[in-house]
């Protein structure tokens, strides 16, 4: 009964485990493969942000204003845009005015949302994953998968200003969900045939495991039968034991009785001969 309950916890534990090989695919696996792509882009936009910083306003002093994009070449912002693949490019002052934008809407429209002076005005990046037909950051709403990535512009230790970089990441997110799913369903039939090789050996197993005990069973009856023949025959040899040893006695006490008999019979016939005097015969 151990046995057959260690089999069975054996499968129980099989089952949870393949389970939980395909869940850790699907839930754990592919959300980070996500994730890195989002860190990726993240880090690509940082150094763009610096590149462009570096390109367009060098190592100057003070915020940057409109004053200061004036003197920028706008072709050459488009044809940076352009090489580095850039979906969309704004260029913040530091109170959060759109000073530039590739997209010529957005000029002049404030960011007045808390993440904005509250991350990226304390000189850190803020990224935002945007899936498509939702709404990004600055609240317009995306028509393709995108990563939007604020990198702050500081001077001097101050903060002078923002770039916000959007990156189309359709293509590469759907690569990557693509590549996700060849390996979930690699995994997913080698998990299942190692399911079914466990569940036949499980079930092989047991079968063996009930011969063996049908077996045990047929041994441990046969024992008994012969352990009640041996007792039965070890009576009968006592009792008949007792029996022999009974006649064995009986048989002495026969041949005493025959030969005192015999020394009666001798004595009087000696007596009835002549020897009157002679003594009697002694008794066994």
């Amino acid at each position: 009964m151990e046995k057959f309950n260690f089999i069975k916890a054996a499968l129980i534990i099989a089952i949870i485990g393949v389970m939980a090989l395909s869940s850790y695919a699907l839930l754990v696996i592919s959300p980070k493969y996500t994730d890195l792509l989002v860190e990726n882009t993240e880090e690509e936009a940082i150094r763009t942000g610096a590149h462009l910083s570096f390109m367009l306003f060098g190592k100057g002093e003070g915020a940057i204003t409109q004053d200061s994009l004036s003197k920028v070449n706008v072709a050459m912002i488009m044809e940076d845009t352009r090489l580095l693949v850039i979906q969309k490019l704004n260029i913040f002052s530091s109170s959060g005015e759109i000073l530039f934008s590739t997209d010529k809407k957005e000029i002049g429209k404030v960011n007045r949302k808390d993440y904005f002076f509250r991350v990226v005005a304390k000189g850190k990046p803020y990224t935002k994953t945007v899936s498509k037909n939702s709404e990004t950051a600055s609240g317009s709403i995306s028509e393709t998968d995108l990563v939007e990535t604020y990198i702050p512009i500081m001077r001097q230790e101050k903060f002078a200003g923002a770039f916000e970089i959007y990156y189309d990441i359709s293509k590469r997110k759907s690569k990557l969900s693509a590549l996700v799913k060849r390996m979930y369903w690699t995994i997913f039939p080698s998990s299942l045939a190692l399911l079914g090789i466990i569940v036949f050996l499980s079930l092989k197993a047991n079968k063996n495991f009930e011969k063996l005990r049908e077996t045990e069973l047929k041994l441990h009856r046969a024992y008994t039968e012969m352990e009640q023949k041996v007792i039965s025959r070890t009576d009968a040899l006592q009792q008949a034991n007792v029996q022999l040893e009974k006649e064995i006695e009986d048989r002495k006490q026969y041949e005493k009785q025959m030969i005192q008999a015999t020394d009666v019979v001798v004595f009087d016939y000696q007596r009835h001969l002549g020897g009157r005097d002679m003594e009697p015969p002694k008794k066994w």
